[in-house]
């Protein structure tokens, strides 16, 4: 995500988008959870949690992004 190129509303609106879909992730883990206890194969075990932790590290990432960029911008 190229956060730079966007402007002040963009970026708040990316957060809130990214706020949204973290939380929306962390319901789910507890379905993913119930998923794995029912599952006794441990490569689908790992190929679940590791494509979860995919996920969630791209919107942290794009999360820290669009903050740093907002700090840049705004100094405190």
């Amino acid at each position: 995500m190229h956060c730079v190129n966007l402007t002040d509303d963009e970026l708040l609106q990316e957060i809130a988008v990214n706020t949204d879909a973290v939380s929306d992730l962390l319901c789910r883990r507890a379905e993913l959870e119930a998923e794995i206890r029912r599952t006794t194969d441990p490569a689908s075990l790992t190929a679940m949690m590791s494509s979860y932790m995919v996920v969630v590290h791209k919107f942290e990432s794009d999360y820290r992004s669009c903050m740093a960029e907002l700090r840049r911008r705004y100094p405190a």
